[in-house]
This record gives structure tokens, sequence and C-alpha cells, in this order.
């Protein structure tokens, strides 16, 4: 799942609205071998505050990365 603030600092956000568009269209392919490559999008929604996409498990997620590699200092927080 991936999930994404309708606003923040005031400013409105449309990454999911996007991914969705394109998830979308990716499901439209009929050829099983081309249709491989791409992510299912399984739902869509939002709440008040967020807007939410579930799609296909594609990896481990970052907490399971956190513990595999024991790395106390991780975090999420980009520069």
């Amino acid at each position: 799942m991936k999930t994404e603030l309708h606003e923040f600092n005031g400013k409105k956000i449309d990454r999911l609205r996007v991914e969705v568009a394109v998830m979308s269209l990716f499901s439209s392919v009929k050829d099983p071998e081309r249709r491989k490559h791409f992510v299912d999008l399984f739902d869509k929604g939002q709440t008040d505050t967020f807007k939410l996409v579930v799609m296909q498990l594609l990896g481990p997620s970052i907490e399971d990365l956190r513990r595999f590699y024991l790395c106390t200092d991780f975090t999420l927080v980009f520069h």
C-alpha cells in the first residue's frame, strides 16, 4: 500500500493520481508476456487526510530491509 497526504504545507500533492493513471493503463495490456512487467493495482481510495493505493508487493518493505541490515540509524528523511 502507498499513501499520500492530500496537501503538504498548503500545496496539493498528486503523485499517486499519476501513478494510478499509469497502472490503470498497464492493466489493459492483454499479452501475458508483456503484462508480467507491470505491477497489479488492486484498489484505490481516500480519507479526509490521505489518498491510498493498494498494489502488488514488489519487494521487501523498508522495515524488512532495516531489520535485515540491522541499521539502527536508518531514516526515511530525505535531504
